[in-house]
Formats: C-alpha cells, structure tokens, sequence
C-alpha cells in the first residue's frame, strides 16, 4: 500500500445515534444500515481488505522494526534523567 492511503468508511445512518447506545431496536437499527452500507460498497470494501493483505514492502518493515524497538526500549536522554536528579536536589 502506498504511503499515505486513506480509507474512510463512514455509512450513512438515518439518524445520529449515540455511541452508547443501548436500545435493543436502534442498536438493530445501527446494525442493519451498516449492514446496507457494506452491500453497497462491496468492491470497495474488498480492494480495501486486498491492499490491507499485501505484503509490506521493506521500507515499512524496517521502519516498524525500527518502532517497535524503540518502543520496547528505554532511550532515556542522560540529560533528562541529570535533569530530574538536579531538580530534586535543589529542593
């Protein structure tokens, strides 16, 4: 998938409903108008769901490698931590 592809589903629904909504018929009511949504958009949906499907190219893999590292690391910048060690000194 190329850099910076945007999908946005957003079915149209007869009324605003609120996300926390329990009622049993407007939850069957959100459900059935997303539900004729994806009829509609069927092609749309499934080109969607092949590009989601492909294989990254290397470029993404070494750059969520590269995140993921970072992100399961500690990089704590040494003047950070001397920083918070001057701060509680001068207390």
């Amino acid at each position: 998938m190329k850099a910076g592809t945007y999908y946005r589903l957003c079915p149209y629904l007869s009324e605003d409903y609120n996300l926390s909504e329990i009622k049993p018929d407007k939850v069957q009511a959100m459900i059935n108008e997303t539900n004729e949504y994806m009829d509609r958009n069927e092609p749309f949906l499934e080109a969607i769901a092949a590009n989601l499907l492909n294989d990254r190219y290397r470029h993404q893999l070494i750059k969520d490698h590269a995140m993921n590292f970072w992100n399961t690391h500690d990089y704590s910048l040494p003047w950070k931590t001397s920083y918070k060690r001057i701060t509680k000194l001068s207390r």
